[in-house]
């Protein structure tokens, strides 16, 4: 290691005792002398570049390094002002949150804000320019501690590494390896679909609730929760029998919630129409999921069933509570829990499914009934098909007949 060679040359005696500090590591020699040692990225011919300082004190070591990132920073286009080198985490966060509150959907400014509320007391105090791989598995270590999913401490990863890439493009010094820590393994994940003859089960229970035709809708069309909740009697076409997913329920927070007259947060060009209280028709995530999706007699009878009831319903919703509001999407899940242990029905490992799992359950049954990749993306509503793929589960009966299938092709064919 070329550092290490340039620290024996200039007296070293081999003793060195660790002290780890900003982006570099910072020893003290056995001479009494100070090194620090930083990671500058990859040479020409892609080994690692190591740059080193030296100096009397521990605190002029740490004050080079800092000079030396601002310079690989320079280097690489970064802007090493002294007034971007103070920059702390929090003042950029406090700059930072609110660019994002007015351009990216409610959904995914509470991950964003989240994922703050669990960072800051990391490294909150730090200066951008300091931060280390150490803070984000620092970061890692605290949510785990708390026992939050690693699904969930990854989207928080994802966005701190927006936050500080974001930094970035406005000219602040944000090292390149912090940029680099992986998200937590997530291992696998235990969602899977129905049995057919659970989700019939289910569908059977369901058939005596005031809108239990609501799970047959999820089955059948496919249609993720929002997107069921918040479907309306304008978007059904009982004449070319199509139903139009263009809505989702949203409850939007309010901008006060000590005086709800100032309305609520709503980012720039995003549609939202207000309902009641903080449920709001939204447009879908993306333009993919806005659909029309063939209805199927068994779904049209059923709506057909609930429209004849002649009940009026705030933003003309299909299901709503009795009086008559949008139903949370907390009451549906309870529901749906409730629904699953009055028809005694469990996921595999003993739980009760998630409400998304009646996604898995419609693409698997599409992708055994032989509908093409098209179709299936296009009915649920995917960007592409890589995404509809994990929603699929493989059933046994269904590989055994796959696999006799190849062994028939294959099997010798008489002659004559």
């Amino acid at each position: 290691m070329e550092w290490l060679t340039r620290w024996l040359s200039d007296g070293g005696s081999g003793e060195l005792t660790p002290r780890k500090y900003g982006e570099g590591s910072v020893f003290q020699r056995a001479d009494g002398r100070w090194l620090g040692v930083l990671d500058a990225g990859f040479t020409e011919r892609n080994t690692r570049r190591r740059v080193s300082v030296t100096g009397k004190t521990e605190g002029e070591v740490k004050r080079k390094l800092r000079d030396k990132r601002a310079e690989i920073a320079k280097a690489s286009g970064q802007v090493s002002s002294g007034a971007s080198l103070r920059r702390t985490v929090k003042s950029w966060v406090d700059e930072w949150l609110p660019i994002r509150q007015a351009t990216v959907r409610p959904a995914t400014y509470a991950v964003d804000s989240a994922a703050v509320r669990w960072m800051l007391p990391v490294f909150g105090a730090k200066r951008l320019v300091d931060l280390t791989p150490r803070d984000i598995r620092a970061f890692h270590a605290r949510q785990r501690t708390a026992n939050l999913k690693a699904s969930t401490i990854n989207r928080h990863h994802g966005a701190v590494r927006k936050m500080l890439k974001d930094a970035r493009q406005e000219g602040l010094v944000v090292p390149d390896n912090v940029l680099e820590v992986p998200a937590v393994p997530e291992g696998e994940t235990d969602r899977v679909a129905m049995t057919t003859a659970q989700a019939l089960t289910l569908m059977h229970h369901a058939a005596d609730l005031p809108h239990g035709s609501r799970y047959f809708v999820a089955f059948y069309q496919g249609l993720r929760q929002g997107e069921a909740l918040g479907l309306t009697w304008d978007s059904i076409d009982f004449g070319a029998n199509n139903i139009t997913v263009e809505w989702q329920l949203q409850p939007l927070p309010y901008l006060d919630k000590a005086d709800r007259s100032k309305g609520f947060r709503v980012p720039d060009g995003y549609t939202a129409r207000h309902l009641k209280g903080r449920f709001h028709l939204v447009r879908p995530k993306t333009r993919k999921s806005h659909r029309v999706i063939p209805m199927v007699d068994e779904i049209r009878d059923a709506l057909i069933t609930i429209a004849e009831t002649g009940q009026e319903t705030v933003g003309n919703l299909v299901w709503v509570r009795d009086n008559g509001w949008p139903i949370d999407k907390k009451d549906d899940g309870e529901e749906f829990r409730a629904l699953q242990a009055a028809a005694d029905i469990w996921h595999p490992s003993g739980r009760p499914y998630f409400g998304h799992e009646m996604r898995n359950t419609t693409a698997t049954l599409l992708l055994e009934l032989g509908a093409d990749p098209v179709t299936i993306t296009a009915i649920l509503g995917h960007s592409d098909w890589a995404t509809s793929v994990g929603y699929m589960t493989s059933r046994p009966e269904q590989m055994r007949a796959a696999m006799e299938g190849i062994a028939a092709t294959f099997r010798p064919k008489e002659i004559g």
